[in-house]
């Protein structure tokens, strides 16, 4: 279990700056937002320019060779016939979208242990649980009212869909995860169900949004799949993976004192061979490792693309005397770094995790990436350790 993780000063969430309740960036109802697509051409037709009645002489309508519309010789009908044609790959594409991701959602969310489910990667932003609370609403409230309304009223008015007011009133942190997501699970077959049976004209029937202006089914659909759909699993994907690696990170202490434990202590200072590090020179390393890295995750997060300087370790080993050092202080002092390591990071907004440093060898490194490299290298140097206590 991550400890500690809960209420730290920062902000962020789990992808961009759009709002507190959508920490990815792409939103479906954000408040104050644009639309994903602009108003269409019809508009321009039903207002009276560019295309024209057909004239009475002419038996058929014209398009020109290069694909584009023809704009002296189409009735409104044939505009609309024609721009639902012209969108039809990029709404068949939105369309596999909405049908697959009931498997992708249930695969991410499967076997996830309760403490993931629950966490929150910093104050203000959504859980997992609440996400899921959040996709079931939306597809109720925000996608498949709205096509219902489209389909049979002409162009209604579709108020604004408050993610922040529905998570308070519905209370999602109080529901359960199996709940949220057979409810969703009903509501997203009714809505794929509804958009099998759309006719090819009604494609650009429209409503007007409150903030986002005028919306076609076609709008609508894209809005669903890449606003709600895949900026949702995205964001959820983040949050395990953020979760993940906080959680190596912090079981590094407690995983470097157990390695030690074996050691007795000429054991603990004999190197395995000659020019190698002795266990205690490992732990030194690692204690070390983490003043460096909190500087140049404060560095990235704080100036633009900063360049990280290179540790001599062996320098830095021979002029703090690392054979010399006594355990328990190395490991106190490690616990201590890293803790200031871990504040610093969960302090950070989500959105500072995607700031980069540049490394002499590794090259452009996102914070994100960073972490990861901690990780990995307290994972390799645990492991020698542990190699060198079976020898």
């Amino acid at each position: 279990m991550v400890v500690g993780f809960k209420a730290r000063p920062g902000q962020g969430g789990v992808v961009g700056p759009v709002g507190r309740t959508n920490p990815v960036g792409v939103n479906a109802e954000d408040r104050g937002g644009r639309a994903l697509r602009g108003p269409s051409l019809l508009l321009a037709v039903s207002a009276g320019r560019g295309l024209g009645r057909r004239p009475e002489s002419s038996s058929s309508p014209t398009r020109a060779r290069s694909g584009t519309i023809s704009t002296t010789s189409w009735t409104l009908a044939e505009a609309r016939a024609s721009l639902s044609t012209m969108d039809e790959p990029e709404r068949n594409a939105n369309l596999e979208i909405l049908r697959s991701t009931e498997a992708k959602l249930k695969a991410a969310l499967k076997e996830i242990p309760r403490a993931v489910v629950t966490w929150t990667p910093a104050p203000g932003k959504w859980s997992i649980l609440e996400i899921v609370g959040h996709l079931r609403d939306m597809e109720k409230d925000a996608y498949l009212s709205r096509y219902r309304r489209i389909l049979s009223e002409e162009v209604p008015s579709l108020p604004d869909a408050d993610g922040d007011q529905l998570s308070l009133e519905n209370d999602y942190r109080s529901q359960r995860l199996s709940g949220l997501l057979r409810e969703w699970s009903r509501l997203r077959r009714e809505s794929l169900r509804l958009l099998k049976k759309v006719k090819l004209a009604d494609w650009e029937r429209a409503g007007m949004h409150e903030t986002a202006g005028r919306l076609t089914m076609t709008d609508l659909v894209r809005r669903h799949a890449i606003g709600n759909d895949l900026a949702h699993l995205g964001q959820i994907e983040a949050i395990t993976r953020r979760y993940a690696v906080l959680a190596r990170l912090e079981s590094a202490p407690a995983r470097l004192l157990a390695a030690l434990r074996a050691f007795s202590e000429a054991a603990l200072r004999r190197p395995p061979a000659p020019g190698k590090w002795s266990a205690i020179e490992i732990a030194c390393h690692l204690r070390d490792i983490d003043r460096l890295y909190a500087e140049r995750v404060t560095k990235a997060a704080f100036s633009d693309r900063p360049s990280f300087w290179m540790m001599d370790n062996a320098r830095v080993s021979e002029k703090l005397a690392y054979r010399n050092s006594s355990a328990p202080a190395v490991l106190k002092e490690h616990r201590r770094r890293r803790q200031d390591l871990l504040s610093l990071l969960l302090a950070l907004p989500h959105e500072s995790w995607q700031r980069t440093g540049l490394h002499p060898t590794r090259g452009e490194l996102t914070i994100e990436k960073l972490a990861s490299v901690i990780a990995d290298h307290d994972d390799r140097h645990i492991a020698q350790i542990e190699a060198m206590r079976k020898d």
